[in-house]
């Protein structure tokens, strides 16, 4: 299984910081992570760029490994940060919840001032990052998902009702887009000091950037055909998981696209749809919120 070299990268730098060059101590912490602060009696509703609003039923991703480097990376070379606080294990998030959890080994390091995060995704294409064991939805019928979505889209009197896993597979890898691009935020904005009072490490997620440039008509079927129960696997109209579709035809929306009326429509791992919200998933700003108690 192929895994990043952090741990070795942060040892290298502690051993370097003997010599003067960091100068940092060690430190360790506690790592919590959930959704944005709301009230959560309130439906968690947004309206994206691309003009659609979206109200999330679930939502849940897979991160880890964290780096945080003091000198941003070059999001087109792998691992070239300098890394000096690291959370080394994988981890699933209900970004729909913004009660913190505790994420099992905290995070560790030295002390320093980090202005970038890098972010690993959970994929099973070439073995790459896939340390953890997912429940469902996350995975299911034969899936595994980086992230998992539901909820309901509109725009201009069309409604799409969506669920599925957003998944990175070896259909998405090639020798311009490899593995280690494809699994990963390259670089997070942060800003933090860490000191050796310093903790818990808090990351907030925003699902809502997810889906900045989505299109929520690439999910709807364009035949009867297309009409499966084949969850994410299926590129047309499915229930996301419990096998029962509604292929009903008697009232399509008008809008920018027809679906069926009561039919929940998934996606392929090739479908737009995927692409695009992997893009917001690996997004630098807004996505990801790092914060650090006292």
């Amino acid at each position: 299984m192929k895994l990043w070299h952090g741990a070795l990268e942060v040892v290298a730098l502690l051993v370097l910081g003997c010599g003067g060059t960091t100068g940092g101590h060690l430190i360790s912490m506690p790592l919590h992570a959930g959704g944005i602060a709301r009230d959560v009696s309130q439906p968690f509703a947004f309206t994206t760029s691309q003009g659609w609003t979206v109200e999330l039923d679930q939502a849940e991703v897979v991160l880890g490994p964290l780096y945080f480097n003091i000198d941003p990376p070059e999001p087109s070379v792998f691992r070239s940060g300098v890394v000096i606080v690291q959370a080394t294990e994988q981890f699933v998030v209900d970004v729909l919840n913004p009660a913190l959890q505790d994420v099992l080994g905290g995070a560790d390091g030295e002390t320093g001032h980090a202005v970038s995060v890098e972010i690993g995704f959970y994929t099973t294409a070439e073995s790459y990052n896939d340390t953890i064991t997912l429940p469902a939805p996350l995975a299911a019928d034969g899936q595994q998902g980086t992230a998992y979505v539901a909820g309901e889209a509109t725009k201009s009197g069309t409604v799409v009702d969506f669920a599925g896993r957003v998944q990175i597979t070896n259909a998405l890898v090639s020798g311009l887009n490899p593995i280690d691009d494809v699994s990963r935020v390259a670089g997070a904005v942060c800003d933090l000091t860490f000191t050796t009072t310093s903790g818990p490490l808090q990351l907030r997620v925003d699902p809502s950037h997810w889906f900045d440039q989505a299109d929520f008509c690439s999910l709807v079927a364009t035949s009867v055909d297309d009409v499966s129960d084949g969850g994410a696997s299926d590129g047309g109209a499915s229930d996301g998981g419990d096998g029962s579709v509604d292929t009903d035809t008697n009232a399509p929306a008008s809008g920018p696209c027809a679906p069926t009326r009561g039919t929940v429509y998934a996606w392929t791992d090739t479908n737009p749809f995927n692409t695009e919200a992997l893009a917001g998933l690996g997004g630098s700003v807004g996505v990801y919120d790092f914060t650090l108690g006292q």
